[in-house]
């Protein structure tokens, strides 16, 4: 390729790379992403964080209690009086990871563009031209769209699982309230303790879910301080018994059996209206495929079935999980760094990374809740 007049310095290609990949992408042009899903349990987590400052010795720790469990002693004249001292003060830890996405561009591929760059710094001054810079930045806008998508959809499916094949990164929701509440441990304590046990249901079926349903929210509510569950989200056969149930469809998704005597009681329409305003005062944007019981939304969230995908014995569509985010949350420590990289002196290419840190947390296992179909 014969060298040009619309030629950049390596400085002008860092300032456009720093420029642009330190923005989200608000327009994509003409390119049409064609394997892409929209996602609302990681954004509604995302929306309700808390500002807990910088971590310490690499986590966060939350102080919690229980009871005495001290009788009162009843007495008669001259009975010796007893006493107790009992220290109920305990904590949970929960750790930080720490995530990397490394990329690169070939200068090589921006040149078959049209495009020469100048690979030693300040050797040349002058403006390029405008209509070959808008080039140099779609390609770029182009690129980090992908990254960002990418790297945002391993992050919502870290959240969901337990993290056990990756120690370094934090304990996702599996691993804090996942399909065993009494072996391992929450935030460092045993589960043992009742204290640190979720609400866990298995085997439900089309005959039983409502109840279920209604009996795990009281449990938890029950030992929740005061809050309550304000979000459901499950996988595809879960979602699509809810809905037989509401529709009186249930013989179409394999539930024979079930009359209009129990089915058909809620209006569909209204409750996905009022899922989507839910969605709005938090800024997500949620799935079609919602809707909402009073103030609680229910989200057939699309990545139960990315996880379904790739781990199809983890269950994850016939899963069902009751969030109270008033104790069960992440915290994004950093929620996106992009740092750019010098040019490496033995080759022509551009280097960038997006770092993040992150923990999920949960400070009230018994408010939380995991339900699973037979």
């Amino acid at each position: 390729m014969a060298v040009d007049t619309n030629a950049f310095t390596q400085e002008e290609i860092d300032y456009l790379a720093q420029a642009t990949l330190s923005r989200r992408i608000a327009n994509r042009g003409d390119v049409t992403a064609l394997d892409r899903v929209e996602s609302g349990t990681l954004k509604y987590a995302l929306g309700r964080a808390k500002n807990y400052g910088p971590p310490v010795q690499g986590g966060f720790r939350f102080y919690v209690k229980g009871n005495r469990g001290q009788r009162l002693q009843w007495w008669q004249g001259a009975d010796i009086l007893t006493f107790q001292n009992k220290q109920t003060l305990s904590d949970m830890v929960f750790d930080v990871g720490k995530g990397h996405y490394g990329y690169e561009m070939l200068y090589d591929s921006i040149e078959r563009t049209g495009i020469r760059i100048d690979y030693n710094k300040g050797i040349r001054e002058g403006q390029s031209d405008k209509s070959v810079l808008e080039r140099v930045v779609n390609i770029i806008e182009q690129t980090m769209d992908d990254v960002e998508y990418d790297w945002m959809n391993d992050l919502r499916k870290r959240f969901m699982l337990d993290n056990s094949d990756q120690p370094l990164c934090f304990t996702g929701r599996d691993g804090l309230i996942g399909a065993s509440n009494t072996t391992g441990s929450i935030g460092k304590r045993s589960r043992t303790n009742k204290m640190f046990q979720h609400q866990l249901y298995t085997g439900i079926t089309v005959d039983n879910i409502i109840l279920n349903v209604f009996k795990l929210i009281r449990d938890a509510q029950r030992f929740s301080g005061g809050t309550k569950i304000d979000y459901v989200s499950c996988g595809d056969e879960v979602y699509n018994l809810l809905v037989a149930l509401m529709t009186s469809t249930a013989g179409a998704v394999g539930a024979p059996g079930m009359t209009g005597a129990i089915a058909g009681k809620l209006d569909y329409a209204r409750a996905q209206e009022y899922a989507m305003k839910k969605g709005e005062k938090y800024s997500i944007t949620l799935p079609q495929d919602c809707f909402a019981i009073g103030d609680m939304l229910i989200v057939n969230d699309p990545v139960y079935k990315l996880l379904k995908d790739e781990y199809p014995t983890g269950n994850w569509d016939k899963r069902i999980d009751f969030w109270n985010f008033s104790h069960f949350g992440i915290i994004p420590v950093i929620s996106e760094m992009t740092v750019p990289h010098p040019m490496p002196y033995n080759q022509r290419l551009m280097r960038s990374s997006i770092h993040g840190e992150w923990t999920a947390w949960c400070d009230m296992p018994r408010s939380q809740g995991v339900m699973f179909l037979a």
